[in-house]
């Protein structure tokens, strides 16, 4: 991807590498998940801040053997009984399909690499660009 300005400067050109964060699987939370526990609670999905505001999230921080180094695992417990919930999830839809962010820019002024301040520089002195 890239951008051109052009001006008394010459042409100033700023480029990205497009980079590759498609995802191979995954899920995601089931907005329409709604279950009760065995203590008669009922858990569901929620579109507020709290995702699931009748569950606590708990942390268990272990030393890994095989790695050699520390990882956390993380569940929900009921916030009444305490007992352990799994939320409902559903396959990712986009997992799989094709998905680009742009990189760090790079700019070039008249082919000549030059650095982002200079460029900033080069823009502040230019009122119309093209891309």
């Amino acid at each position: 991807m890239s951008a051109v300005y052009k001006g008394d400067f010459g042409e100033l050109r700023i480029e990205y590498d497009m980079i590759d964060v498609t995802t191979i699987g995954g899920n995601i939370p089931d907005k329409e998940w709604d279950y009760t526990d065995r203590q008669g609670h009922r858990h569901f999905y929620s579109d507020t801040e709290d995702t699931y505001p009748t569950l606590s999230l708990r942390h268990s921080t272990y030393f890994c053997g095989d790695c050699h180094d520390e990882h956390t695992d993380s569940w929900y417990v009921c916030r009444t009984c305490g007992e352990t919930i799994q939320p409902g999830t559903k396959p990712d839809p986009k997992a799989g399909m094709k998905q680009y962010v742009p990189g760090l820019p790079e700019f070039r002024l008249n082919g000549e690499p030059i650095s982002p301040e200079r460029a900033r520089e080069l823009l502040g002195d230019q009122s119309e660009g093209t891309s």
